[in-house]
């Protein structure tokens, strides 16, 4: 591109005159590379190759063609009125898999670790009280980043892994606590809990707290009506039950937070994940006649595919999605419990429908039994986490993996695969 671009300017001056002598010369030093102190790695001279797996894990999982082929389109400025109309396409999308109105409902180029501190950064000033319930990982991760910015964490644990907790225990530590948001994960996918959400808002509401809550895994997997469950803000991934691609994720706030936030006494201590300027950048802001701003590159790309996730929902219907995972659950469920297994979570009614978590039986190896399924099947799963690491297997079926041939598969194979375990080791 340097030689077709030095050409160019050569032919402007063609001519003979003092200009193009010195033209020449500065060219002709310019054509000299410095000398490389690092060789161009010797792996980047190899075409990139893919083998693509059976995504049976709490995700990412599998991406359709459709979504994959949107990814491929050709990428336009952020600023061009072709992506304001692919993110107002995104905002209303977001507004039908949350089930609500709020005018505050965009995605955020991250993950969805991204938008849980987006959100908490937003509703909450160094001080203020957090009241954390953790059922799993994921509270731990945002009592930890609680605590990174000063807020006065109260963490909230679960008696024991694979329970959830009851009204009557979140409203006692609401009213001893008086924190000024709590945080409640609705699906915990490093345990696979499914924590009940009626009447959490209104106990939020009645004691002056707002409700915040993750729903990474149990968006489009599960029930979630935003607007009735009277929920404050949430947040989602777009790479779990959505089926679309990772690194971006969505969030959602109400008139209620909007307000708060807008009334904070000081400055939300971030510039990427300043709710004002996400608003702002998404056309959404009042304050700014609805005027898209600039506030930072998205990823485009990921944008589009997020568009057509989004889009396949409203096609399928978000009722029909829901139930296609929890018909899933259930078949898996029924061949589990048939190969004399058993789940963490005891209660089927607390089991997060997309995502299982199974107890490894003492007679087999659960790295091996994940590992014949990798090499026979081709499907992945996954193990524990923390302190269920070599204890439980993960098996999930989100988005286009949940369907009567993926989880019939899936089933088959984990039946041969605990049978190989068991005749190679009868007792470990």
């Amino acid at each position: 591109m340097f030689s077709v671009f030095k050409h160019q300017l050569k032919f402007l001056f063609r001519v003979n005159s003092p200009k193009k002598f010195v033209f020449e010369k500065m060219m002709s030093s310019a054509s000299v590379s410095p000398v490389e102190q690092i060789a161009p790695p010797v792996e980047l001279s190899k075409p990139l190759s893919i083998n693509e797996r059976q995504l049976m894990t709490p995700g990412p999982t599998n991406v359709s063609q459709r979504v994959l082929k949107a990814c491929g389109l050709p990428v336009v400025n952020h600023m061009d009125p072709q992506f304001f109309k692919v993110l107002r396409d995104v905002s209303a999308g977001i507004r039908y898999v949350f089930q609500t109105r709020n005018q505050y409902s965009l995605a955020i180029t991250g993950s969805g670790t991204c938008a849980m501190e987006t959100a908490i950064c937003n509703l909450l000033e160094r001080g203020d009280t957090f009241l954390v319930l953790s059922h799993g990982l994921w509270g731990e991760r945002v009592a930890l980043i609680g605590r990174k910015r000063g807020y006065n964490v109260v963490e909230l644990k679960i008696d024991k892994l694979g329970d959830v907790f009851s009204l009557k225990q979140i409203e006692e530590a609401i009213v001893e606590h008086k924190p000024k948001v709590l945080y409640v994960c609705h699906g915990d996918s490093s345990v696979g809990t499914l924590q009940p959400m009626d009447n959490i808002g209104r106990v939020c509401h009645q004691n002056g707290c707002l409700l915040l809550v993750d729903a990474v895994v149990s968006l489009c997997s599960a029930p979630l009506d935003t607007d009735r469950l009277d929920i404050d803000v949430v947040y989602c991934a777009a790479q779990k039950a959505l089926s679309g691609p990772p690194g971006v994720s969505m969030i959602s706030l109400n008139d209620n937070a909007v307000r708060h936030i807008k009334n904070r006494r000081t400055d939300v201590d971030s510039y990427y994940m300043d709710i004002n300027w996400l608003a702002k950048a998404w056309g959404l802001d009042d304050d700014n006649n609805h005027q898209f701003v600039y506030h930072y590159t998205p990823a485009v790309s990921l944008m589009y595919g997020l568009r057509e996730a989004l889009a396949m929902v409203a096609e399928e219907g978000l009722s029909h999605t829901v139930d296609r995972h929890m018909k899933s659950s259930l078949i898996v469920q029924k061949h589990i419990s048939s190969l004399g297994l058993k789940f963490l979570v005891e209660k089927p009614e607390h089991r997060l429908p997309p995502i299982l978590s199974v107890l490894i039986p003492n007679d087999v190896n659960g790295n091996e039994v994940i590992k014949h399924l990798l090499d026979f099947y081709n499907i992945t799963i996954a193990g524990g986490l923390g302190p269920t690491a070599g204890k439980i297997w993960r098996i999930g079926f989100l988005g286009v993996n949940a369907n009567d041939q993926s989880v019939g598969v899936l089933c088959r194979a984990l039946s041969d695969a605990i049978a190989d375990q068991r005749k190679k080791s009868p007792k470990l």
